[in-house]
């Protein structure tokens, strides 16, 4: 008798050993697994820490691909009263998946904004709604105009899934919090997945002191359809220059000041648009003679790869009033109609206006709020921790 009990015993804290390690297989599951009810459950949990008072739904939920045609994550809009009010991008590669969100009255997703009323009946019709992030700011939809393969990005390029492919290389694979699994996999134990989990319980949404989201946006639409040119760094300028109050006339006036000052340069013309690049260093210089030609003194600071804290304290600064710019540089190659390929880093200026810390038990995430000249939904917040570029560069304004 004794030695059967040993023997149970024995079996039984086999048992119980074996227990953990099965679950915790079974704790990450690959994101093809994930079902609406938890995109819906970490989707509505998230909102609360940007205002605890909204009564919001979510829906639309769109997959999201890298270039390489793999699942990453998903998009999900949000709903107040029926309209929409927001999204939230979820890039599950990343240790926070939050890549980006949106809120606000008639903001639409990435997707929404990409593929337009047409090719959305086109999509719910044929159950093929398709977003590709080929970077943490650049996104692609299938082009349901120009008919199969055939995708529109962000920047208004039409890429076929090869170039599409060559386009998305600019963006490194960034480390998933879990072990690997080889596939995209997600965390199904995570509090924002389980009804009654919890949500955040508290967050910090801080915004520059001269931002006004009537001075400080600048659209690509609306530069285009005024003056027929786009260049994303001189829309950056012309929003700071917007809500600093030192605009030379109008707004568009005042952006093709910017051009010249700049001296951007023409990069190509394409459906009637005459799209601009501008040097980095042309840049800061442009602006502070800009700021000299309308009886301003412009004091700039530049910093290359700038943390979030570097730029909370600058956005927190009492003493000190900045308008601040953050470029984005990446490796990308570009492959002409004969043939030829060519390496380049390509780029992106955008207009910082504030920051938000998502905090749950003691778990921080962190946002830059960035006035984006590609969206009309602003402002947009994008993790830092999630960009993979070769560089970013901060440019920090003092205007008196």
């Amino acid at each position: 008798m004794k030695k059967f009990a040993v023997t149970l015993l024995c079996i039984l804290m086999i048992l119980t050993l074996c227990v953990p390690a099965f679950a915790e297989d079974q704790r990450y599951k690959p994101i093809t697994e994930i079902t609406e009810h938890e995109l819906t459950q970490f989707a509505l949990s998230f909102a609360k820490v940007y205002d605890s008072s909204l009564e919001l739904t979510a829906g639309n939920f769109v997959p999201v691909y890298d270039a390489d045609d793999t699942l990453i994550g998903f998009s999900v809009s949000y709903y107040m009263d029926g309209d929409p009010y927001g999204y939230v991008l979820l890039d599950f590669r990343d240790e926070d998946p939050v890549s980006e969100f949106s809120f606000g009255e008639g903001v639409d997703g990435p997707y929404e904004q990409l593929s337009g009323p047409a090719a959305q009946i086109d999509a719910a019709e044929t159950g093929e709604k398709k977003l590709v992030k080929l970077s943490v700011l650049d996104y692609a939809v299938p082009s349901y105009e120009d008919g199969p393969g055939v995708y529109i990005t962000s920047t208004g390029d039409n890429l076929t899934a090869a170039e599409l492919k060559s386009a998305g290389e600019c963006e490194t694979q960034s480390t998933q919090s879990s072990v690997d699994h080889g596939d995209v996999v997600y965390d199904s134990w995570s509090w924002l997945m389980i009804d009654g989990g919890g949500v955040y319980g508290s967050g910090t949404n801080v915004y520059l002191k001269k931002y006004s989201r009537d001075k400080s946006v600048i659209t690509a639409k609306d530069v285009e359809d005024n003056t027929g040119t786009y260049a994303c760094a001189v829309v950056a300028l012309t929003g700071i220059a917007n809500q600093e109050n030192i605009l030379i006339g109008s707004v568009y006036n005042t952006y093709s000041q910017l051009w010249v000052y700049t001296n951007t340069y023409v990069r190509e013309i394409k459906n009637g648009i005459t799209y601009g690049s501008t040097d980095v260093d042309d840049f800061m210089t442009g602006f502070k003679s800009y700021c000299k030609a309308v009886g301003k003194t412009c004091n700039a600071e530049r910093v290359t790869d700038p943390d979030f804290e570097y730029f909370k304290q600058r956005i927190d600064d009492k003493t000190h009033d900045y308008s601040i710019c953050l470029h984005f540089r990446a490796n990308q190659e570009k492959e002409y109609e004969d043939g030829y390929r060519e390496e380049r880093v390509a780029g992106h200026a955008v207009n910082v206006v504030g920051y938000l810390i998502a905090n749950y038990n003691g778990y921080y995430s962190q946002y830059l709020a960035i006035a984006d000249g590609w969206w009309s939904t602003l402002p947009r917040y994008i993790s830092l921790t999630n960009i993979q570029m070769v560089s970013t560069i901060g440019d920090f304004f003092e205007i008196k």
